[in-house]
């Protein structure tokens, strides 16, 4: 169920930032990554939630960190290799 939710997060949001161009606007995909790991963070760390609410905090959370790390390598290697 983790791998599950992992995978769908991070083809998700990436749909969700090419379907809606978003790519012009660094701080909406910004909020869009800190919204899912804010609540991927909570359900993670809530200690009332069952096993599978905690396995989709744990996809939302890590799906959350490995797009906003690939965001990051992605506008790394733009600016080294489109400058001006």
């Amino acid at each position: 169920m983790k791998i599950v939710v992992y995978i769908l997060t991070i083809l998700l949001q990436l749909l969700s930032i090419i379907s809606l161009k978003l790519l012009d606007n660094f701080y909406l995909i910004l909020t869009i990554i800190f919204a899912c790991l804010i609540l991927g963070l909570v359900f993670k760390t809530d200690k009332r939630l069952n096993a599978t609410l905690k396995a989709v905090g744990w996809g939302l959370l890590y799906g959350s960190i490995t797009s906003i790390t690939g965001g990051a390598i992605f506008m790394v290697w733009l600016v080294l290799n489109y400058p001006g």
